[in-house]
């Protein structure tokens, strides 16, 4: 398998997939034996082309254990969507789920690819998969990535109105999950809801995600932006201006380690150089 190319997220687009800093941890599997976990540290220091070189040899090594290449055709799938590969993530995902079959991550990524391709009645089945196969209160946090999921399908179906109602409701079951309260304020944004957008992403700041998602940080870029450009008096608010510019700065800190677009830090960083000329 060749080594996957970078691709930059969409800030607004509805995939649901969180680009790492470094890696979070979603619903991929605990390493625990060597070998993949070999593969798994090297994906963690963001060594992604040696990462996939190693898990990729795990994967065709018929002496390995069935949960071991399980685990390194899994991970490579989760990967190959990551990085925008929808055609390649759906491949790995069918032999993940020849070696072991029934899983439901399989199911759910599967599902959160084919919504990414647009291939809508398929990801309908896979869900419908998920939904017999996870259970909310065993599996909590797969539980949540489905309602996510869900709500991409029904965004791109056409009918934000659903995903909101699905994820306000998921956001009741788990409010210390950020990506959810992420997901509400992509949505509206688009609904031109910017109070109620502001909103959800001071949530996500709260929450500080420790993964240091490019999502989690971008938080920190809309939340100001929604803030200044929303209130006419806002100019005349030294506060409220200060707050605006810490938001701004916090992003330039550490967008560039979370895969930020560099147009974006750039005109984060003419943002902040003109707040503070008007503020002084």
């Amino acid at each position: 398998m060749t080594a996957l190319r970078q691709v930059a997220p969409s800030v607004l687009a509805f995939v649901l997939v969180t680009v790492p800093c470094i890696a979070s941890t979603d619903e991929r599997v605990v390493p625990t034996d060597a070998a993949f976990a070999k593969g798994w540290d090297l994906y963690n220091a963001g060594q992604t082309t040696k990462a996939v070189k190693a898990l990729n040899s795990l994967m065709k090594n018929r002496k390995a254990s069935t949960k071991e290449r399980f685990n390194a055709t899994y991970t490579l799938a989760v990967i190959a969507l990551e990085h925008g590969s929808v055609k390649q993530s759906l491949s790995l995902l069918k032999k993940a789920d020849r070696l072991i079959p029934d899983r439901p991550q399989v199911a759910l990524r599967r599902a959160q690819a084919q919504v990414a391709g647009n291939q809508f009645k398929a990801a309908k089945k896979s869900l419908n998969k998920a939904d017999a196969l996870i259970d909310a209160k065993k599996q909590p946090e797969l539980f949540v990535k489905l309602q996510r999921v869900h709500a991409a399908l029904d965004v791109k179906a056409g009918s934000r109105a659903d995903a909101i109602v699905r994820l306000t409701a998921t956001a009741k079951s788990a409010p210390k999950d950020w990506r959810v309260h992420f997901d509400l304020a992509t949505l509206y944004e688009q609904e031109d809801e910017p109070s109620l957008a502001i909103a959800a992403y001071k949530k996500v700041i709260d929450l500080d995600p420790k993964a240091g998602s490019f999502k989690g940080v971008y938080a920190y870029h809309r939340h100001a932006a929604l803030t200044i450009s929303s209130d006419p008096n806002s100019y005349g608010n030294r506060a409220l201006m200060s707050k605006a510019i810490d938001h701004y700065k916090t992003f330039i800190r550490r967008g560039a380690e979370c895969g930020a677009q560099q147009s974006l830090i750039d005109n984060a960083k003419r943002t902040v150089e003109m707040f503070e000329r008007f503020g002084r």
